[in-house]
């Protein structure tokens, strides 16, 4: 178990604690076995959102650990590590001075409409809620939602369903978030009390937009971006990247057994391959389109190799 204490209050978000916390994550992402433990709170989220009501086509994980094999070594997660201890010394630094962390505060009183829209631009602090929560662990998702279904009504019924249940994205109250994370990462959570949860990343599609990303993904386009909404603290236009996702990370979560998707996917996937000289030429170029998989891909192996397995080439073992 953890030697860290979760914090009570917003004013216990301290340098000293938010470095701990970080250092703590960074074991959390290291074990392997949290990366059923993601899966499995990531497949129990789908199954609310289908209670809610909302005619959805497919459900999606993206982003970590679906990059990742279901079992494999702890160092696959470099990466994460690095961008970790980058975080870890931003702190250390800001740390050295009298500091006090507005930002908890600061969203309660302003009732801030998002992390982004006037987070960049202040001036009050060097450390912006992103710089923290960027690093430590959440949930991306995406919900594709069915030809015919509202899209104003199923972002009502799913914030409302996740929301009793106890998710929320990580804008909708910094120190709540943190606070959750960090009683995960202690393990320390109490029977007969409500179990913390991770925060959320929520993108809802359209059939047809999500159609139109595998169509362009066959097409080898791994610029496009295709529309979504995203659940921030409301809901807000948003634009995911789904070529380079539907490659990289997508997983299936949950989908019906006949589903159309799954097979559109798959020969996406193959058909991507076909704009490309090569297997090498294309990791080039997906090198060239993300910072973020380069270096992913230049700290292991076995992330390449499920990637081009998830692409149909059978590359040699790692």
């Amino acid at each position: 178990m953890s030697e860290i204490i979760p914090p009570t209050t917003s004013e216990s978000l301290t340098p000293a604690f938010l470095v701990s916390l970080l250092k703590e994550s960074k074991i959390f992402y290291a074990d392997t076995k949290q990366r059923a433990f993601f899966r499995a709170e990531a497949k129990r989220i789908a199954t609310e959102v289908l209670r809610s009501g909302v005619n959805c086509v497919c459900i999606f994980g993206i982003g970590y650990p679906f990059y990742l094999g279901k079992r494999g070594r702890p160092r696959q997660v470099t990466e994460i590590e690095s961008l970790i201890d980058a975080g870890i010394e931003q702190i250390a630094e800001v740390g050295r001075e009298d500091f006090d962390w507005l930002c908890p505060n600061c969203q309660k009183k302003e009732s801030l409409p998002d992390l982004k829209t006037l987070c960049k631009k202040c001036q009050e602090t060097p450390l912006k809620p992103r710089d923290v929560l960027k690093l430590l662990p959440d949930l991306d998702i995406v919900i594709v939602l069915a030809l015919g279904q509202n899209i104003q009504e199923a972002e009502r019924a799913i914030q409302e369903a996740l929301s009793k249940k106890g998710w929320q994205p990580s804008d909708v109250d910094i120190a709540l978030s943190i606070r959750n994370i960090a009683a995960i990462l202690a393990g320390n959570t109490k029977r007969g009390t409500p179990r913390p949860k991770l925060p959320l990343d929520i993108h809802l599609m359209t059939e047809d937009a999500f159609r139109q990303g595998i169509e362009e993904t066959s097409k080898g386009n791994l610029d496009f971006k295709s529309s979504c909404r995203s659940w921030r603290i409301g809901w807000q236009d948003d634009q995911i990247p789904l070529p380079l996702d539907l490659v990289f990370s997508l997983e299936e979560l949950w989908a019906p057994p006949d589903s159309a998707l799954r097979l559109s996917i798959i020969q996406a996937r193959k058909g991507l391959l076909e704009h490309f000289e090569s297997p090498a030429a294309f990791l080039l170029a997906l090198e060239e389109k993300s910072p973020r998989i380069k270096r992913l891909l230049a700290t292991s192996r076995a992330i390449e190799y499920r990637l081009l397995k998830r692409l149909g080439v059978t590359p040699k073992s790692v």
